[in-house]
């Protein structure tokens, strides 16, 4: 007995031209219901597809990405031995005047009472995803960032260091350049650097000049591809690396495939920022904003402090030269000549996004 399928006769077997029929009747059937489910359908399964494809309706940009159903905001906090300092770092993030987040805290292998901390704070907010590496090993501030980056379901990343802060507004001020330039990469905004003795509850800005980070002589723009690569850390005429500053952890917020495309570097006990940041800085349409909405801790713990102690400096100073010399060397020259030019052109505060 016949039986009916997309308007065509179906015996005890088909022709080959009946079949043909069938799957072009299909294909177009299912074109229509994409086009019908818009774009924001593919982040819903999963599937990476480059932010520009989301249309841009008339209610916003970001209004559009959270009808996903997914945070704007994922924020993740590293934490190894900082318990005086972490809980003072997860409620900044969830202090935030903006809804739209999830915490990812990640220790790494503390053994001075840190994931206790943690977990209690875990408990207090359903914002707040607490974990730890296999068996509560110590993996490195690299891998851990890593591990949140992979567990982050949030449209766009920071990362906070756990004795460093947010400062109020920080979420928002983000969500509206993102809102303005949809393209954007990367915001990245200034740092007010401070002392801290917990012990005897002091606690102090740096020296006037040192207190807020300006690293780049224009703000309130986008910069385009490289071109603050080599306002920050890159030499062109003279080919060699020229650090005249970098972002904190803190201060950056990049779109999350961008973030998985710029993996941490594991292995590396001191100034893994550096490498991380001049890949990141090498990407288009970064937003350098004029606001100071993060803080950083200047504690003997640090990183750089350690290797001064032990007379490593040195060794990792000419370590992050060569890793920045080697990024630049993997660079088309002529891209690199482009974007000198276009900075030494550059005369307004402002650039538009369709010059870049």
């Amino acid at each position: 007995m016949p039986v009916k399928a997309f308007g065509l006769d179906w015996h005890g077997h088909a022709s080959g031209w009946q079949i043909t029929q069938s799957f072009i009747v299909a294909i177009y059937g299912l074109a229509y219901c994409l086009s019908l489910c818009q774009p924001r359908i593919f982040i819903h399964l999963g599937i990476n597809m480059p932010i520009d494809a989301i249309s841009k309706t008339k209610q916003g940009y970001v209004q559009e990405l959270l009808e996903t159903g997914l945070p704007l905001f994922s924020i993740v906090i590293t934490c190894f031995n900082k318990k005086e300092y972490i809980n003072e770092a997860i409620e900044s993030a969830l202090s935030q005047d903006y809804d739209h987040l999830e915490v990812i805290v990640i220790d790494d292998g503390s053994n001075d009472g840190s994931w206790d901390i943690i977990q209690l704070c875990s408990t207090k907010s359903h914002k707040i995803c607490a974990t730890r590496h296999l068996h509560g090993r110590n993996n490195g501030v690299s891998a851990s960032r890593q591990l949140g980056v992979d567990l982050s379901r949030g449209h766009y990343i920071l990362h906070l260091d756990g004795d460093d802060k947010l400062l109020p507004g920080r979420l928002k001020h983000d969500a509206e350049i993102i809102d303005q330039f949809p393209s954007c990469t990367s915001v990245i905004s200034r740092t007010r650097y401070f002392h801290q003795d917990f012990k005897s509850g002091t606690r102090e800005l740096c020296n006037a000049e040192e207190m807020v980070d300006s690293i780049v002589p224009v703000m309130n723009r986008l910069y385009g591809t490289y071109e603050l690569f080599l306002l920050c850390v890159y030499d062109l005429d003279k080919g060699e690396a020229d650090f005249r500053g970098l972002p904190c952890v803190g201060a950056v917020t990049t779109r999350k495939d961008i973030a998985r495309s710029v993996p941490w570097i594991r292995g590396v006990s001191c100034a893994e920022d550096i490498g991380y940041f001049a890949r990141l800085l090498m990407q288009p349409r970064i937003f350098y904003s004029s606001e100071c909405l993060s803080e950083y801790r200047l504690t003997t713990q640090g990183a750089w402090f350690q290797a001064m102690a032990n007379n490593t400096e040195t060794f990792w100073q000419e370590f992050t030269k060569r890793q920045v010399r080697y990024f630049a060397l993997d660079v088309e020259p002529q891209l690199l000549l482009d974007a000198q030019k276009r900075l030494q052109e550059m005369h307004e505060p402002r650039m538009s996004p369709s010059e870049l």
